[in-house]
């Protein structure tokens, strides 16, 4: 016998109906997103002058969850002209264990053997290559970089007018970069980062202000192009050494001063370290290290005359007061070291100083490479 149903009835079960199919459905997308394959490309910087590459166990992570998800793996050699291997497909759809055991020691082997075939080092364009070879995955998107850092050719060259771009102000890099199109293309991408600032000889190893700079730098490169940058803190194991590789220029580092002080010394950003646009330390611990002899020789007798002075971007006002801060905020630091402040004077001259470097391209854009060398602090002794 069927009872009659009636519309109030009706309509509640299929209300029950749908709600069921939701909670059904819930999280349905989300575990295609999950589940998809994606893809993984990992750039290894086997080239001169740095540690030989190692799988740290921050890289064989992302080789397991590559493995897990099946991906396809691609390795990037970054150097001059970066190349790319064909795709290994970590897919395991055979149900064959071996099969696919197999394909991750063939990643694990490339990575390994990766050798730089080109003299110097093209970082950006190595990631670009990477970012073109995950950009159509449908799934997670991961780039590894194991890499110095210390680019020497193409749109980034570290060992161009001193090193200045280890003093430079990162947005403003990033600025020329989006303005020159260079930029790769990363969204939704993420790019996990280790062996930064990791050199070997006869490249110098990086003061401190230095690698905060060059981390800053590569992470505000990938986060500007849509990307998420991750940056392990790892030491590469310089257990390594790989001979007969191409030649790398070697980036100029600002050494620490060994004997007799000069009379004048200039303090650029990659040895002092200041925040951009800030009187603020980086690392006030390593900046201690670099004035430790100044504050001595001060101790000692010397009177100082500390001159700040700036790129040309913003007003004259706030030119003349940031340079101030900043001589200001080494004097303090010299005081905290044992300087007697009545033996120390200081001044900011802006971007009006003797030796000013333009720093303005011909479109009236900054150029963070001079606008970089025009951010000191002038340390006088007499």
């Amino acid at each position: 016998m069927h009872l009659p149903v009636s519309l109030g009835t009706r309509r509640g079960l299929v209300s029950s109906a749908l709600v069921l199919g939701s909670l059904l459905c819930a999280g349905c997308g989300d575990n295609t997103a999950t589940t998809a394959p994606g893809a993984l490309a990992v750039v290894v910087g086997a080239h001169s002058n740095m540690v030989a590459p190692s799988l740290l166990d921050t890289v064989k992570a992302e080789i397991d969850t590559a493995s897990e998800l099946g991906s396809p793996a691609t390795v990037i050699v970054d150097d001059g002209s970066p190349t790319a291997s064909a795709p290994i497909s970590l897919k395991t759809g055979n149900d064959n264990p071996l099969y696919h055991q197999d394909q991750v020691n063939q990643l694990k082997n490339l990575i390994d053997k990766a050798r730089a075939g080109n003299p110097e080092v093209d970082l950006l364009d190595a990631v670009n290559l990477a970012a073109r070879s995950v950009g159509d995955a449908v799934g997670p998107k991961t780039i590894v970089v194991i890499d110095s850092g210390l680019q020497t050719t193409g749109a980034l060259r570290f060992q161009d007018q001193g090193g200045a771009l280890l003093d430079s102000n990162p947005d403003e890099v990033v600025d020329q970069l989006r303005r020159t199109q260079q930029l790769p293309h990363l969204a939704g991408m993420r790019v996990v980062f280790t062996g930064l600032g990791d050199t070997a000889p006869p490249q110098q190893p990086l003061p401190a202000p230095a690698r905060a700079v060059l981390v800053a730098l590569w992470t505000e490169i990938v986060e500007s192009a849509g990307g998420k940058a991750e940056t392990k803190q790892a030491p590469l194991p310089g257990t390594r050494t790989l001979n007969g590789l191409p030649p790398v220029t070697i980036v100029p580092v600002a050494a620490h001063s060994i004997g007799p002080l000069p009379s004048i010394t200039v303090l650029r950003d990659g040895a002092v370290g200041f925040v951009p646009n800030q009187a603020v330390f980086r690392d006030p611990d390593q900046t201690r290290v670099v004035l430790a002899d100044y504050a001595q020789a001060i101790k000692n007798g010397k009177r100082a005359l500390l001159t700040g002075t700036t790129a040309s971007d913003g007003t004259t006002e706030y030119r003349l007061q940031l340079s101030e801060k900043r001589a200001d905020a080494v004097r303090d630091l010299l005081v905290t070291l044992g300087a007697p402040a009545d033996r120390i004077s200081t001044r900011g001259l802006g971007s009006d100083f003797p030796g000013f470097v333009p720093d303005r391209d011909q479109q009236g854009n900054l150029d963070p490479i001079p606008a970089a060398q025009n951010r000191q602090v002038i340390i006088e002794l007499t």
